[in-house]
């Protein structure tokens, strides 16, 4: 697990995109990861969200901005 965290820090797509399907298909796996991963955040809030495209994940984010962005300005990685 070591060696995908280096990945993942790395901005590695495949490693990210293996923590995806962790994320979605293996909660103890994912939680590891995100446990490990945390402390070089800072005081960041994590969120996923994933779907199929064209069920609304861009106006999602963009009402969760709205709502709880403050005026301050908010991270978001989108990719298709």
């Amino acid at each position: 697990m070591m060696e995908l965290e280096k990945l993942l820090l790395n901005r590695d797509k495949r490693a990210i995109a293996r923590a995806i399907t962790y994320a979605e298909d293996d909660e103890e796996k994912a939680r590891e990861i995100i446990r490990k991963l945390y402390k070089r955040s800072g005081n960041a809030y994590i969120v996923g969200i994933t779907g199929p495209p064209g069920v609304g994940e861009s106006a999602l984010t963009a009402l969760l901005d709205k709502e709880f962005g403050g005026g301050r300005p908010l991270m978001w990685t989108l990719r298709g």
